[in-house]
């Protein structure tokens, strides 16, 4: 009977979690490609617009009467809301479909990655997996402990003056707490 090691199990998981983002990220790739015909549509809203303004701004010109200067004003700003829409839509869009592009390589590489990492773990010593963690684990506990500073000719005496973080807290790089040397 085969019993899959946790590693093996994490490595069919990673395997997994890439598919599953490759599979999102090509999905968003093709609803990019379909917003060149929303452009489209923009722009021939935004064309329509534009006709629609200079046609109500000759019949003007005809008969002042008949078209107010708020109706055209009301006509321009519509024929420039549109025309602004598609510009807009049209700067954004080959960045869209770069970064699309991008997204889909970037899944094919992790599931890539994801395979040999599973291909590894088929094929890794348990032995040896176990002591690389028991070693990161080590690692891992000397650095979460704090030290005071060793200064040349200095004070091994502190005192704590301010505590800015408390236990658990994630630590960034900024100060966890101050100190100040009592033997001066």
């Amino acid at each position: 009977l085969f019993v899959r090691q946790p590693v093996h199990e994490h490595a069919l998981a990673q395997l997994d979690q890439a598919l599953a983002t490759k599979a999102q990220t090509e999905a968003k790739y093709q609803e990019t490609i379909a917003q060149q015909e929303q452009l489209q549509n923009l722009s021939e809203v935004a064309a329509i617009a534009q006709e629609d303004y200079q046609l109500l701004e000759r019949l003007q010109k005809t008969d002042p009467e008949l078209v107010t200067e708020h109706q055209l004003r009301r006509r321009r700003n519509a024929a420039d809301r549109a025309a602004n829409e598609y510009e807009a839509a049209s700067a954004a869009y080959p960045h869209a479909l770069e970064a699309a592009k991008k997204s889909v390589e970037a899944a094919e590489a992790n599931v890539k990655l994801a395979r040999k990492n599973l291909e590894l773990a088929e094929n890794l010593d348990q032995t040896v997996v176990a002591d690389i963690e028991r070693r990161v684990a080590e690692k891992s506990l000397d650095q979460s402990v704090l030290r005071a500073p060793n200064v040349d000719g200095g004070s091994t005496e502190f005192k704590v003056l301010r505590i800015l973080l408390q236990p658990g807290e994630f630590v960034a790089q900024i100060p966890i707490l101050e100190i100040g040397d009592v033997g001066r």
